[in-house]
């Protein structure tokens, strides 16, 4: 029976283990709930033993009330309301959701028949003292969510709203009456309906508080307010919180845009605040639970009462202190919670604020943040780093808040913070770090008030303020060197406030030599980690110390160039106190050998750079450029001699490489750091040019693409080459000439197509140097021949592998076309059919899903069509590239269409480029060519939609007559045309080209139309 067959199903889906059975179960569930068979399944279902049985059979009955409801006659209509009726009441005391949906189909039926809700409530609410709570709350419940559910006119509904509204007073009086009975009580009974005592279960009152919220869109705040159920709500068991506080969030949502009276705001916000004594009990118990759910509540209620609350009458001061409890709770994650609250309050102007809303409480905030803002005494393993800096990351937009509003009250309160810190046994570098961390967030801003102060005097005070706290801050770093967070902190402060250290010389004296000295202990303090700063991303140690001390020492130049004893003092400092820094205490075929990590590569990158910067402030800049640089070189030529000998394992190998790269790294962040300089580049260029030459004597024979590290060191090398010919401008054309032979024949040695974007480089920077058009037209000669080998002779399936190179010469190719016209297509270098025949290979072949091969091959093509079109490209060069494209036309367009077939691309990409050249050539050709690629195989495969949009574009092009031509001549080639046409089975394509010729006048000139009855005319 059908019966039989929905009980296996149910069964099978709920229980059984095989996952193609459920779903076949599932399946059929879905296609019987459609059955007329399920109208008496589903009741017969509500009296199975198993929930799943009975959920399946409420849900099914409510789906089928909605569809069929209309069709059923007079008698079964009846019939089935006395059965839901009778279900609801023998269910009432199972699972709620087995009810409730039975209660939305009555609802649904009520709602759809008499349009008027008040005979239904009136009949529930009267015999309310003789049937089970459940039952009558599931009505209540389910009509106004029905409503709001029900797909009815305007004005029903509104005539609804109407009788529910009028309804509202009593049904509250009803709820009020259960909350009563179960506050009274001190916990909550279990069972479905009443404990031994007669107080309502936990079940019945969870029901009672939904049935609430779903009246609060129906029911004014007013309303609820003068039923005096407030009091009753929170006076209900903590087990009921969450419900209640969920309640109290949605009476006030969107307070302020539905114009709520403020004086019942007023009463939630003193409700709400009566919860004081609860959080506080709840805190001292440890209860998480129940604290995180006011906090949560507290801040929603205060987000949406803001504009009530910052008038600051009585009850909404009384919510802002249980509100300040929340955001003072020591565990992080509730305090959290709490803070939104005060960003809010951002929004309103001071003057627009209570007094108690200002200078005072934010005194007290300020004090919650800095001791919650500090680092976890036990470290992140009992806590998340994202966590910690998710509260960080809302603290810094309410310390600068308290910046503005407290003033100097901020700064000292900073300043006492690193003292307790100070003269704690031991010293709590956890406070330390928090007040740095504060002193970070406001600098912009005070260093900004510092500007906008209206007398000298002001200014004076404000900078020897901070001056004090910078001193303070890194006194307390420098003493407590063992803890290399604090640490941290400190670099990140020099680093935000470096213009701030001008104020002082000896200040940012001794915060260089901070620097420098935490340098010495970069192996320790690397393995000690993880750091982290602000963003919640570890932060290497290495990198933040040797950052501080370059962002100072360029924020300083101006006071420190004035002196160059100042600059030499620095660097002898730094040689005296951490030579290994610099790789100046002979040790550099120690340091060849030893692993260094990137993190102690980037510290020394920007020292060395930093001093190279400072060094061109002195007198011999030259002899201390060699001398930092030099060891450097070295190193880079040892490490790419120790490569090239071979006979390394892969983990060596990527050792090496990664050496290789910090080697060239450094060397362009050198060249960056001195770019203003062309003579100190110059003299650069040619002390690492031996260097730069080994590297590019390694030998990559491997398989490609090139692994990782090896593409590291040839992108590093190529980009140094690229900001050199980019500093050195006329100055590099004797190391152009040399660069751009090497990079050519290192491609040409081992598919280093690195070196292919250092040759784009050089033509778009000396493009206008006519002296060096014949150098770039050999190098392009010289790599066209390998790049064209390559596509010759490896299978299309394997092309993948070479991906990188086919990309970075068609935008060689692009660039050479553009920039140097006539020297690229010039018919004695023969390269215009091969290079377009790559496009070809390209468009039909490679399959790359980021596009990059096929999007340079398509911009190739559109700058060949564009030179065949150009008057500015000599007629010769110009008819050539006129004819390769013609003869390449059709298999072009097989090309673009196989590719449509595939869905991997879109003939717009280039069919525009395409047509501009057709309408170029004779007629005859444009029908051959037409005719070619609509004969295609794959044109067939392809949508209606978009053959359509291509004939259509064919027809454009055939219509682009000789005027002399005659009409005899077009309608023969529009004939043929139409037959290519109509070849196939789609009779869509029969009707597009079905086309009547109809000689037209428009003027003195003659056109021909063409059209049939079912199209509009096409004039061509």
């Amino acid at each position: 029976s059908e019966f039989s067959k929905a009980q296996k199903a149910l069964q099978l889906f709920y229980y059984g283990g095989d996952e193609v059975k459920r779903r076949h179960a599932h399946d059929f569930l879905l296609k019987f709930q459609k059955t007329r068979e399920a109208w008496d399944v589903s009741f017969r279902l509500l009296s199975s033993d198993q929930y799943e049985a009975r959920y399946y059979a409420a849900n099914t009955l409510f789906a089928k009330v909605k569809e069929e409801w209309p069709q059923l006659d007079g008698k079964a209509r009846s019939k089935l309301s006395n059965v839901l009726h009778t279900h609801i009441r023998r269910l009432c005391g199972g699972p709620v959701i087995v009810t409730r949906t039975l209660a939305l189909s009555l609802a649904y039926i009520t709602l759809h028949t008499s349009k008027d809700p008040r005979n239904l409530i009136s009949h529930v609410l009267q015999g309310a003292s003789k049937a089970p709570a459940a039952y009558s709350l599931s009505f209540l419940t389910a009509i106004p969510i029905q409503h709001r559910e029900a797909n009815l006119s305007y004005q029903t509904s509104k005539n609804i709203e109407r009788a529910l509204v009028s309804c509202a007073p009593a049904v509250l009086k009803y709820i009020h009456q259960i909350l009563r009975a179960a506050a009274a009580g001190r916990s909550p009974a279990k069972s479905m309906e009443h404990s031994s005592s007669g107080q309502p279960s936990r079940v019945i009152v969870n029901y009672a508080l939904e049935c609430i919220l779903s009246w609060i869109n129906v029911v004014k705040l007013s309303v609820i307010v003068k039923s005096q159920i407030l009091p009753t709500l929170l006076a209900l068991p903590v087990v009921h919180l969450e419900k209640v506080l969920e309640i109290l969030g949605e009476l006030v949502a969107d307070a302020e845009r539905k114009s709520l009276p403020e004086k019942d705001v007023l009463v939630v916000l003193s409700a709400v605040a009566r919860l004081a004594p609860v959080f506080e009990k709840a805190r001292s118990n440890g209860d998480k639970d129940t604290c995180r759910t006011i906090a949560a509540a507290t801040n929603h209620i205060g987000d949406r009462c803001s504009h009530v609350i910052i008038k600051g009458s009585q009850p909404a001061l009384a919510f802002v202190k249980l509100h300040f409890a929340v955001t003072a709770h020591p565990d992080r994650a509730i305090s959290e919670l709490g803070l939104d609250f005060w960003l809010c309050l951002q929004d309103y102007p001071l003057k627009h604020r209570h007094q108690a809303l200002r200078g005072g409480i934010y005194k007290d905030l300020l004090s919650v943040i800095l001791k919650n803002s500090q680092f976890p005494a036990k470290g992140f393993s009992s806590e998340e780093p994202s966590d910690f800096h998710s509260y960080r990351a809302k603290t810094k937009d309410l310390l600068i808040s308290a910046y503005y509003i407290l003033d100097n009250t901020l700064l000292e309160t900073v300043y006492k913070l690193l003292q307790i810190a100070n003269n704690s046994r031991p010293k709590s570098w956890r406070m330390a770090e928090a007040a740095i961390f504060a002193l970070t967030c406001v600098s912009s801003k005070i260093l900004e008030n510092a500007q906008k102060a209206n007398s000298l005097s002001d200014q004076k005070l404000v900078k020897e303020r901070l001056s004090g706290l910078l001193r303070a801050s890194l006194t307390l770093a420098m003493s407590d060197v063992s803890t290399p967070q604090l640490a941290m902190r400190a670099h990140s402060c020099i680093k935000e406030l470096a213009v701030a250290f001008n104020l002082d010389g000896g200040l940012r004296k001794r915060a260089l030599e901070f620097c420098v000295s935490c340098s010495k202990g970069l192996e320790k303090y690397t393995s000690s980690g993880p750091y982290y700063l602000d963003s919640g991303e570890e932060v290497g140690f290495g990198e933040n110390c040797g950052g501080a001390f370059a962002r100072l020492c360029l924020a300083s130049i101006q006071q420190l160039r004035k002196d160059q004893n100042t600059i030499n003092s620095l660097l002898t400092f730094i040689q005296r106190e951490n030579p290994s820094l610099l790789m100046l205490d002979k040790k550099t075929m120690v340091a060849a050998r030893a692993r260094v990590s990137d993190d102690i590569a980037s510290c020394q990158r920007n020292f060395v750079k930093t001093a190279i910067f400072l060094a061109l402030h002195t007198q011999q800049s030259k002899a201390t450029i060699e001398k930092l640089m030099a060891p450097h070189i070295r190193l880079l030529k040892f490490l790419t001699t120790f490569v090239s000998k071979g006979g390394h394992g892969d983990a060596q190998r990527r050792e090496l490489h990664r050496r290789i790269t910090q080697c060239l790294n450094l060397i362009e962040d050198v060249l960056k750091m001195v770019s203003q300089d062309v003579k100190s580049v110059a003299a650069l260029a040619e002390l690492t040019w031996p260097a730069l030459e080994t590297v590019l004597g390694i030998s990559w024979k491997l398989p490609r693409p090139l692994p990782a590290s090896q593409a590291d060191v040839a992108k590093g090398t190529c980009d140094i080459f690229k900001l050199l010919l980019e500093i050195l401008g006329s100055r590099g054309k004797a190391f152009l000439k040399i660069v751009v032979e090497k990079c050519a024949k290192k491609f040409q040695d081992g598919g280093y197509h690195h070196s292919i974007s250092v040759l784009s480089h050089a033509v778009k920077l000396y493009a206008k140097d006519s002296s060096m058009h014949k150098l770039f037209q050999e190098s392009f000669l010289y790599i066209a021949q390998p790049t064209l080998s390559i596509l010759s002779n490896t299978r299309p399936e394997k092309l993948g592998d070479y991906m990188d190179i086919i990309a970075e010469f068609l935008s060689f190719a692009q660039v050479m076309v553009t920039s140097i016209t006539q020297a690229t297509l010039n018919s004695k270098a023969g390269l215009v059919t091969p290079l377009l025949k790559i496009v070809v290979h390209v468009v039909r072949y490679v399959t790359d899903p980021s596009k990059k091969c096929e999007r340079a091959a398509l911009s190739f093509y559109r700058k060949m069509i564009d030179a065949a079109t150009s008057s500015k490209v000599p007629a010769q060069e110009r008819k050539e590239v006129q004819n390769s494209l013609m003869n390449l036309g059709p298999d072009m367009t097989e090309s673009l269409i196989l590719r449509i077939a595939m869905h991997q691309s879109t003939i717009f990409n280039a069919a525009g480029s395409l047509f501009s050249l057709l309408r170029l050539t004779p007629i005859q050709a444009r029908k051959n060519w037409i005719v070619n690629s609509l004969k295609h195989k794959d044109f067939s495969h392809l949508q209606p939609q978009l053959k359509m949009q291509i004939v259509t574009a064919f027809i454009s092009v055939l219509g682009m007559a000789d005027p002399r031509q005659s009409q005899r001549r077009f309608r023969s080639l529009m004939h043929d045309f139409g037959q290519v046409c109509e070849w196939g089975s789609d009779r869509e394509m029969g009707v597009l080209v079905g086309y009547t010729m109809t000689p037209t006048k428009r003027g003195a000139e003659r056109k021909i139309a063409l059209g049939s009855s079912r199209q509009t005319p096409i004039v061509l």
